[in-house]
């Protein structure tokens, strides 16, 4: 029987989630309450404790404190939110520290119910795929993949080798593999506007969302600006078809995972498959991944950011002679030309004769840079122009959601036109405008229908909506439940 802990500093909180149902039935038995982070993290030290169910807001130490604790400290032990507040920022960071599931208060049977059920299954797939997991961890796994993805380490008998050395218990020769892309899209805007961590907490955290198969073991190996390549290991002797169809599930069930869990649109392309990994066609490979590299540096530039693109240059030009060095310039100029028009090129002044003539190592890496900052300036502005436009198009519809607005409206707003507002609108957030609309209404009349007496009808057309039956239908097609439904669950009672 698995043991839980809760953590909340009301006492009423802390009865309900003890008395509601009994968890001993659910396998799983409380063995502690604490009203503060300070007193759990005092039991974990001398106790084991395979779940924690805690508060986020928590005075002192918070819930997020407790949890960076127990994924440093007690790598078997899982941890659920619970909060007032259905905040994103408290889920992102529940995300990086491996957090299961986020429950809303006030709790329900149901919820709770839903939320035991995860906290099972997590701790199900956990214990059976222990050992791969740590495998996964590990640092050294990585950098043996990488390294004979890059003829680094040429023979499958080295490879074997330095698995056993490491105690990888993967067999070269009997094992399926796949090595996949996972790409991040519009992750400017993610970084900037959803995520705060960083790029390399955001790939952490996707790793995270992939599906807990004791069959399968994934190793990430190459990281890129908007986009990172994986190695996926089967089960050793499975019939490979059977691996292509688990693959095919897993990567279908991770997108989607990343969608729900991190509001985050993620794309995945199966480069390689085999029944091994040696079989795996390492030059086409090599090649994949410096095109990469090279499509990175070429994103970073189109979306201004000249500090980025410098640092990312600097790295792929150390350590390469001369004719590499020309050959990156050269796609990095091309790539600019596609994105310009004539008048955008000579205000650069990108003197390809010149570029083509220099033969001295140094000049040519200071002259793309210079052709590099230049070029980012350029799509800077643009992009800053843009950037404000769209700013702005969504603080008119959060303070006008209840009028009878459209998209000519708004763009006639922000003084673009309809069809390039509408492209820039879903290119940039990766929804169309009608639907961020909509969305907005939906989510101001769940606030209302929790917050408020009103009745639905008058909530319908406080959010904009024109028909009653329109209303009706849109808020069960987004939340999956009616609004009267909806209500009930956030209350004690139906406040109509």
């Amino acid at each position: 029987m698995y043991k839980i802990i809760f953590v909340d500093p009301e006492s009423a909180v802390i009865d309900t989630i003890t008395n509601i149902f009994d968890w001993k039935e659910m396998g799983i038995e409380p063995v502690g309450v604490f009203y503060d982070v300070e007193s759990a993290i005092d039991y974990l030290k001398s106790n084991q404790v395979d779940a924690v169910l805690t508060e986020v807001n928590i005075p002192k130490q918070s819930g997020i404190d407790l949890a960076r604790y127990i994924n440093k400290n007690h790598h078997k032990t899982i941890v659920a939110f619970m909060s007032k507040f259905p905040s994103f920022e408290y889920a992102q960071q529940g995300i990086i520290e491996g957090v299961c599931d986020y429950l809303l208060k006030p709790i329900t049977f149901n919820s709770l119910r839903n939320t035991c059920y995860r906290i099972l299954a997590k701790l199900n797939t956990l214990h059976k795929s222990l050992k791969k997991s740590e495998i996964i961890e590990a640092g050294t796994f990585s950098q043996i993949l990488s390294d004979y993805l890059l003829n680094s380490v040429n023979e499958p008998i080295n490879l074997q080798s330095l698995f056993t050395l490491n105690n990888i218990d993967i067999d070269v020769h009997n094992t399926p593999a796949a090595i996949i892309r996972i790409s991040v899209t519009n992750i400017t805007q993610y970084l900037t506007n959803t995520w705060k961590y960083g790029k390399e907490a955001l790939y952490d955290a996707m790793l995270k969302q992939f599906p807990h198969i004791d069959t399968f073991v994934v190793v990430p190996c190459f990281n890129f600006f908007d986009s990172m390549v994986c190695v996926i290991f089967g089960e050793k002797d499975i019939p490979f078809a059977k691996f292509k169809d688990m693959l095919s599930k897993v990567l279908s069930s991770l997108c989607e995972t990343c969608k729900t869990i991190m509001h985050l649109n993620v794309l995945t392309n199966v480069i390689a498959v085999r029944h091994n990994i040696t079989l795996v066609n390492k030059v086409r490979i090599s090649h994949y991944i410096e095109k990469s590299k090279i499509d990175s540096l070429i994103s970073l530039i189109r979306l201004g950011d000249k500090y980025e693109s410098i640092k990312y240059y600097n790295s792929l030009v150390l350590n390469r002679d001369l004719n590499d060095i020309k050959e990156l310039s050269k796609s990095v100029r091309n790539a600019i030309k596609e994105s310009l028009d004539e008048k955008a090129l000579e205000d650069l002044d990108i003197n390809t004769r010149y570029m083509n003539s220099l033969n001295d190592r140094n000049t040519l890496i200071n002259y793309s840079k210079k052709m590099i900052t230049r070029a980012t300036e350029h799509f800077a502005g643009i992009f800053a122009r843009n950037y404000d436009a769209l700013i702005s198009a969504k603080e008119y519809v959060q303070q006008h959601y209840a009028e009878d607005i459209s998209l000519i409206e708004v763009a006639n707003h922000v003084s673009l036109s309809p069809s390039y507002f509408s492209k820039r609108f879903k290119k940039d957030n990766n929804i169309n405008f009608i639907d961020y609309l909509i969305d907005v209404r939906i989510q101001r009349a769940k606030v209302l229908l929790i917050s408020s007496r009103y009745k639905v009808n008058e909530i319908c057309k406080m959010c904009g909506f024109n028909s009653l039956n329109h209303f009706y239908k849109t808020f069960k097609e987004i939340t999956g439940y009616t609004a009267q439904q909806y209500r009930t669950m956030h209350k004690d009672g139906n406040v109509e």
